[in-house]
C-alpha cells in the first residue's frame, strides 16, 4: 500500500493525541476495546507528524489505558501507542464510575442534521437522526461520541456536533488544565464564537501558531483570542509541543500554498446512493471529505469545504463558492453504485471546458492514489458533462471512489475511511509534484 508522502500515511487511520489532557481510563486497569476500522495507524507522538510504529486490524483486541479527547492511549507491544477512538469500540471498561463519568449532562445539536447511531463509530447502523437545537440526555461517552438516550433506546452521536450544558463531574472544563498551551497543527484554523461547526466564525489561526487553553468542551478547546473567550476545535492543537526558545520551525508541506475546494456531494434532500443499509453516500462521503481535509492540511493545503454537516446546496452554489474561494483545485467526492454487486472500482470524472488537461491529468492522479493506495479496482478516467466540473473555472475532478453496491468497496470505504483519504490525499501531492 502505497504511503502519502508527508505527514500522514494511506492505510490506516491518521491519530492527533494531545498529551496534557489525559484521562485515566481506571485505577490501574484498562479498558478494553476492539478495532472497528479495517486498519489503524498507532504513533509515538501527539501529532499527524508522530512517527508510526505500527498498527492494528478489524477485530484486533487492544488494552485502553487512558484517553485524551477524542482518542485513546493503548499499549502497544509493551509499549504507549495512540489510535483515535472513533475507529475503537469499548468493550469492557476499568471500573463502574470512571469510563465517561464527565460526560453526563444534556447537549444541544449544533448541526443542522446528526445521524445517531446504534454504537459509537461511523461503520454502525443509523436509527435515526437529530436536528439542530435539539437537546439531548447525555449518559456517557466512548471516544469521541457521547451515548444519548433517544426514544427510549441508547443511541450515539458525534460529540464534535453537541454543545454541552454541564457535566456531573466537578469540573466542568474537561481534562486541559486551564493555562495551558497548544500549537495550531492546521494550515488555517477556524476560531469561532462557541463550540460546534456552526457556531460563527470570529477570526482565524494559521499552522504553528500557540494558543493559552482556558478549558475544554467536548471536542473543542476554549482559548483566549485577542483577549476574549473563543473556540477552537481539538483535533488541530498540539498541547504537547515545547514552547521553549529552540527553534521548532519545520519544512513545508508538499502543498502549502496550495488551496483545494473539497465537494462532498449531495446532503440533506438529496441523500445519493441509498443501496446500502446502513449508511446513506451523503453520509458516507461526508466522513471521507473529513478525512480527506485533515489529510490535505497536513501536508500544508489551506482546504474549504461545500458542507460541512448534512446539509443540501445546489450544484451552481458549489461551483460559485468555489470560484469565490480562491481555491485552485476542486474536488467532488462521490460514492457509486449498480444494479448488480459485481461492479466494483475507482472512476474520476473530467470536463474538456474546464482546465481540460490539467483536469485530465489530476483524474489520472486521483485514479493512480485511490487505485495503489487502497487498492480499488481500476475503472478509468472520463471526460463528462457534470456541472460541478463543467462549470469550475479551476482544475476539478469529480471522484466515484467506490461502489456502495459491491461488499469489498464499501467495506473499504466505510470501515477504512481514513486510508481511502490518505489514498485521495496522494493523488493531489503527486499532481502538484
Amino acid at each position: 500500500m502505497k504511503k502519502m508522502k508527508w505527514t500522514v500515511a494511506a492505510g490506516f487511520s491518521a491519530v492527533f493525541v494531545t498529551g496534557t489532557a489525559m484521562q485515566v481510563s481506571g485505577q490501574g486497569e484498562a479498558e478494553k476495546g476492539e478495532v472497528s476500522a479495517g486498519s489503524l495507524f498507532v504513533r509515538d507522538s501527539p501529532a499527524l507528524s508522530g512517527e508510526i510504529i505500527g498498527g492494528v486490524s478489524n477485530g484486533d483486541d487492544v488494552d485502553i489505558t487512558a484517553t485524551d479527547g477524542d482518542w485513546y492511549e493503548i499499549d502497544y507491544n509493551g509499549t504507549t501507542g495512540y489510535s483515535h477512538g472513533d475507529y475503537i469500540d469499548v468493550t469492557q471498561s476499568a471500573g463502574d464510575t470512571e469510563a465517561g463519568e464527565s460526560a453526563d449532562g444534556s447537549g444541544t445539536i449544533t448541526a443542522a442534521y446528526l445521524n445517531v447511531r446504534e454504537n459509537a463509530g461511523m461503520s454502525h447502523a443509523i436509527i435515526g437522526v437529530l436536528n439542530e437545537g435539539d437537546e439531548v440526555a447525555i449518559e456517557g461517552s466512548s471516544g469521541s461520541w457521547y451515548e444519548i438516550e433517544y426514544n427510549g433506546t441508547t443511541g450515539y452521536i458525534g460529540e464534535s456536533y453537541v454543545e454541552t450544558d454541564g457535566t456531573s463531574g466537578e469540573e466542568s472544563s474537561g481534562a486541559t488544565e486551564s493555562g495551558s498551551e497548544g500549537e495550531v497543527t492546521a494550515t488555517s484554523l477556524n476560531v469561532r464564537a462557541d463550540s460546534g461547526n456552526t457556531a460563527s466564525i470570529i477570526g482565524g489561526l494559521s499552522n504553528g501558531e500557540t494558543v493559552s487553553i482556558e478549558g475544554e468542551n467536548g471536542s473543542w478547546y476554549e482559548i483566549d483570542y485577542a483577549g476574549t473567550e473563543a473556540y477552537v476545535h481539538g483535533s488541530f492543537i498540539d498541547t504537547a509541543v515545547s514552547t521553549g526558545g529552540e527553534d521548532e520551525a519545520s519544512a513545508a508541506g508538499p502543498l502549502d500554498g496550495y488551496k483545494v475546494y473539497v465537494d462532498p456531494g449531495h446532503g440533506g434532500i438529496d441523500p445519493g446512493t441509498t443501496e446500502a443499509s446502513s449508511i446513506t453516500e451523503s453520509d458516507l462521503v461526508l466522513e471521507i471529505s473529513r478525512s480527506f481535509q485533515a489529510e490535505l492540511e497536513a501536508a500544508g493545503a489551506d482546504v474549504e469545504m461545500s458542507r460541512t454537516d448534512d446539509s443540501y446546496v445546489a450544484n451552481s452554489q458549489r461551483v460559485t463558492d468555489a470560484s469565490y474561494s480562491g481555491a485552485d483545485l476542486f474536488v467532488s467526492v462521490h460514492a457509486n453504485s449498480f444494479s448488480t454487486s459485481a461492479a466494483e472500482g475507482t472512476e474520476v470524472y473530467y470536463n474538456t471546458n474546464a482546465y481540460s488537461s490539467e483536469s485530465s491529468e489530476l483524474a489520472d492522479a486521483m485514479l493512480t492514489g485511490l487505485t495503489q493506495g487502497s487498492g480499488f479496482a481500476n475503472r478509468g478516467t472520463m471526460n463528462q458533462s457534470f456541472e460541478v466540473i463543467r462549470q469550475n473555472d479551476m482544475p476539478a475532478v469529480l471522484v466515484e471512489a467506490g461502489f456502495m453496491t459491491n461488499p469489498s468497496d464499501l467495506d473499504e470505504m466505510v470501515n477504512n475511511t481514513e486510508g481511502v483519504a490518505g489514498s485521495m490525499a496522494d493523488g493531489v501531492i503527486d499532481y502538484v509534484d
